[in-house]
């Protein structure tokens, strides 16, 4: 059994992180498996040696909240909680805070534009060397195309986002719809055991760690990933001392270069 430690957070498109913001609405990441298992009826795909394996270390990342996005003609993106009805809401109520269209890329992929939501997920490993995958959920009919990625998270401190392309003009979400999934790869397919970090000291090192990670990354671009962990090793000890340094804000901002 291999533990991974974890955190939510979501994060403003000017780049400040909140992770205590939404805590109580942010999911646990859920096994897929038994996900499917709560979703279906008598259904043997998940009795299937080959299934099980590839699903077990599979969690899905799930909506916090009921929301949608309209991309009108003219490319502009628009973010809506419908539970809201507030005449003069605050900045931080308003979803659209989160939500980036044309970025982190703003090229095209089928002539489609990346849309990107804050809401976020940190998992780190101490020495297991646990590569983590973002993936589209298994078995979901998703509305969406999840932009892949994967990194040793024993090595390196980055958020997952909800980061995607689409070809649909709106989409709708309910709290608890499927988003994303993350995919954990251990040695000898070793099961993953989540634990999630309450203590408020880690989960401000770990932000603050992902501020210094980010800006390694903007101010040495086209760095490979096995430079970066080089690079990055006295930062990951750091992550797992037992008496991190603390720090006061309740909000930690990143560069955007």
């Amino acid at each position: 059994m291999v533990t991974v430690e974890w955190i939510s957070a979501v994060n403003s498109k000017d780049g400040v992180i909140h992770p205590l913001m939404l805590d109580p609405l942010m999911f646990d990441p859920e096994n897929c498996l038994d996900y499917i298992k709560n979703n279906s009826r008598n259904l043997n795909l998940i009795k299937c040696p080959s299934a099980v394996e590839y699903l077990k270390n599979i969690f899905i990342i799930k909506s916090p909240l009921d929301f949608s996005i309209n991309i009108s003609a003219n490319k502009k993106i628009s973010v809506i909680n419908s539970r809201q009805n507030y005449q003069e809401p605050y900045e931080l109520w308003d979803l659209n805070v989160f939500a980036d269209y044309m970025s982190p890329d703003s090229g095209q992929l089928h002539g489609q534009h990346v849309i990107d939501i804050g809401f976020q997920y940190y998992f780190i490993n101490h020495k297991d060397n646990v590569i983590m995958q973002n993936i589209d959920v298994p078995l979901w009919f998703n509305q969406v195309t999840n932009v892949p990625g994967e990194f040793n998270i024993s090595k390196w401190v980055r958020p997952t986002n909800f980061t995607f392309f689409t070809n649909k003009k709106e989409l709708h979400f309910r709290r608890g719809d499927p988003l994303y999934a993350v995919k954990f790869v251990t040695k000898n397919n070793q099961k993953i055991k989540l634990k999630k970090i309450t203590d408020r000291n880690r989960i401000d090192l770990l932000t603050f760690k992902q501020l210094q990670s980010t800006n390694i990354k903007h101010f040495l671009p086209n760095t490979s990933l096995n430079t970066l962990y080089k690079i990055f090793q006295k930062q990951m000890q750091e992550l797992f001392k037992l008496q991190p340094q603390y720090f006061p804000s309740h909000t930690i901002q990143f560069f955007l270069i």
